[in-house]
């Protein structure tokens, strides 16, 4: 019986590659490149632990600071007012640099309005209170555990999480 190499080497070589597929495989690829958006969680303001809200903020913080790929979710009510926000990191480049897209929905008994700005800037308060600064028509809005509903305008202290909108007496 004589072997042929030819024939050996067309039945070698495909599965040489599926072994090697296999082998040196490490999950799906995307094709552009482009860096997978890490979840930094989403938190109740209203019952969240400190840890919690330490744990996600700093997730946050880092990612914006790095400008890369992240998401961040919130939560809070005061009276028959339920605001949630949901924030991204969005990467403008070398022209307009790291900005937080911020999704604002406010429910008001049965009327619900959304709402979308771009901030500009991010910083934590020594108390804790994650900032998000020129949002909208230059309001900042103030994410903290505990906290109620409320707005700060341009260069005031907040006092509380806010949400789009007229600033809080």
């Amino acid at each position: 019986m004589r072997i042929h190499f030819v024939r050996v080497v067309q039945l070698a070589v495909p599965v040489a590659l599926l072994l090697a597929m296999l082998t040196f495989a490490q999950g799906p690829a995307r094709a552009d490149g482009a860096a997978q958006t890490a979840s930094c969680g989403s938190i109740n303001l209203n019952v969240a632990t400190s840890a919690d809200a330490t744990r996600a903020f700093d997730c946050f913080s880092n990612a914006f600071k790095g400008c890369t790929p992240a998401t961040l979710g919130a939560q809070t009510s005061d009276a028959d007012v339920a605001t949630s926000w949901s924030f991204s990191t969005v990467d403008g480049g070398d022209d307009h640099g790291c900005s937080i897209s911020e999704v604002v929905e406010t429910s008001t008994g049965g009327a619900k309005t959304t709402d979308s700005y771009l901030c500009r800037t991010l910083s934590r308060d020594s108390d804790g209170t994650l900032r998000f600064g020129g949002c909208g028509s230059g309001k900042d809005v103030a994410l903290r555990v505990g906290s109620t509903l409320g707005t700060s305008a341009p260069g005031a202290a907040a006092t509380a999480a806010a949400a789009g909108g007229t600033p809080k007496n």
